[in-house]
């Protein structure tokens, strides 16, 4: 086996690892839209983050948010790369899964 083949065997290895996460993420977001349980959340800070590809660099954002569970326990979650309309203080419906309670997924606004 030579490098060139080796390369190649390690690109598609990549390009598979990378598509079962967007294909995971997408099966989490729909669900916790599905089956999960519904609450009133407030962002309470939002952190911008980059990412650096060949194209340069851009830019996203994990809204952090604050609300109770159904079950009445007080939790703190991300929303990762949320909705960009979104600002602090900002009250929102989101969605969780319980013994997920940190990951929740955006909803709409309230």
């Amino acid at each position: 086996m030579n490098f060139g083949t080796l390369t190649n065997y390690l690109g598609i290895a990549i390009a598979v690892f990378v598509a079962c996460a967007f294909l995971y993420a997408f099966y989490y977001q729909w669900k916790v839209k599905r089956d999960g349980l519904e609450a009133t959340a407030v962002i309470t800070w939002i952190e911008e983050k980059e990412s650096s590809d060949e194209d340069g660099v851009s830019y996203y954002y994990d809204y952090h948010v604050a609300y109770t569970t159904q079950e009445g326990k007080d939790v703190e979650g991300v929303l990762s790369h949320g909705k960009s309309h979104l600002k602090e203080g900002d009250i929102i419906r989101i969605k969780y899964l319980p013994g997920k309670e940190s990951v929740p997924v955006y909803i709409d606004m309230k």
